[in-house]
């Protein structure tokens, strides 16, 4: 599990430390719980799964990316499907610039996020947008140049 790198991520968007700890070794073998450390350990999990939701988001995201990274597959788009959902809102704030740092640097080309927040909408002011279904949202100036529906 590539903590170090993972660690990178969740410090950029989350606002507390939070830090995923090596999992045990008990007779030899590793018992593949990584507890999660909230806080500097004001809390502590057995595993990450006994995260909030955010939490658990937040760890898998950057886990992910050190993945793509250590892999070598920048090159292939990052799918964020409602990523962020369970987030807070200063949360939801702190991972907008984070992910379009993305583009500004390249380390994707191209990013499809899927979302249901206008906030987020308007954080990349670049994106080509695609709307399935305009019942229910703000719609941008400007969507569904890049594709036709039928």
């Amino acid at each position: 599990f590539p903590t170090r790198r993972s660690s990178i991520f969740i410090d950029n968007v989350w606002s507390h430390k939070l830090e995923v700890l090596p999992a045990k070794l008990t007779k030899d073998e590793l018992d593949y719980n990584f507890p999660l450390s909230v806080n500097n350990g004001a809390v502590v999990t057995d595993d990450i799964a006994e995260g909030s939701d955010s939490q658990v988001a937040i760890v898998n995201f950057a886990f992910r990316l050190a993945v793509l990274k250590f892999l070598g597959y920048e090159e292939f788009p990052l799918y964020l499907d409602e990523f962020g959902r369970d987030f807070d809102e200063q949360h939801r704030t702190n991972v907008v610039p984070f992910i379009a740092s993305f583009i500004e640097m390249g380390t994707y080309k191209q990013i499809f996020y899927i979302s249901h927040f206008e906030s987020i909408h308007g954080a990349f002011n670049t994106a080509e947008f695609v709307v399935l279904d305009p019942t229910n949202c703000v719609l941008p100036d400007a969507y569904n140049k890049n594709v036709r529906l039928q």
